[in-house]
């Protein structure tokens, strides 16, 4: 944390939403490409075998 100029500015939290962007930035790229599936395509999945048991 650095504190000067009457700011705070918290240089860990900007960097995990960075990093956080970024995670998010792979993923819809992962999904738009085919990938991986969208996360209700998998929830679809898992309740389709469930009710079929």
């Amino acid at each position: 944390m650095l504190i000067g100029d009457n700011k705070i500015i918290d240089f860990n939290g900007n960097e995990n939403k960075k990093q956080l962007l970024e995670i998010l930035e792979y993923a819809e790229d992962d999904i738009e490409n085919g990938r991986i599936a969208p996360i209700e395509d998998s929830f679809e999945s898992v309740r389709k075998m469930l009710l079929d048991r």
